[in-house]
């Protein structure tokens, strides 16, 4: 059985997530509204600012699905036909996720 404190902290990191992400898709958002960008490249650009605001010290806490993040760093490579250093530090902090596993 689960404590109330466990619950309550659960609940915590969830919101801190969500809100993680909210900022992410607003970065992203900003970032196709100045920049000429297909918008199919959407999806990637969000992942990857998604990815770079999860802080690095809260890697090895955060439960992930193993396909879900082999799935992104599928993604991640395919795209990785321009080597922008945003992309790679992506690329990197999910392939770090997935040791933590």
């Amino acid at each position: 059985m689960r404590t109330k404190t466990r619950n309550n902290f659960e609940q915590n990191v969830g919101l801190i997530i969500n809100m993680l992400f909210q900022r992410a898709d607003e970065f992203a958002s900003r970032f196709i509204g100045n920049h000429q960008v297909p918008q199919e490249h959407y999806s990637i650009i969000r992942l990857i600012y998604r990815i770079l605001l999860l802080p690095e010290n809260c890697l090895g806490c955060l439960r992930f699905s193993k396909h879900q993040l082999e799935q992104y760093i599928i993604v991640l490579d395919t795209s990785n036909n321009v080597n922008h250093p945003l992309l790679e530090k992506a690329l990197q902090k999910l392939k770090n996720i997935l040791n933590y596993q």
